[in-house]
């Protein structure tokens, strides 16, 4: 399976709209590490999953710093002019 976000993408997030279940959300874990990843479900901790990779990772909420939703993928062709 491709991945649905291709390195060099853009991802419109939107920080004042609770992500849902099945959602693609953006991850910033306490470690510094960065994820773009589907929210599977929150029993029990907050269960993650990839397009490309078998499997699912959980965390527990403290181990978060914050979690937002991806409201549009944006190709890199599409941006025009950068900052």
């Amino acid at each position: 399976m491709v991945p649905k976000f291709n390195p060099g993408d853009f991802a419109f997030v939107e920080p004042g709209t609770a992500p849902e279940i099945e959602d693609d959300v953006l991850v910033r874990l306490n470690t510094g590490e960065t994820m773009l990843k589907r929210l599977i479900s929150r029993r029990g901790g907050i269960q993650l999953a990839s397009y490309n990779e078998p499997g699912t990772l959980l965390y527990q909420p403290e181990e978060i710093t914050w979690m937002y939703y991806v409201a549009h993928y944006v190709p890199a062709r599409k941006i025009k002019h950068r900052m």
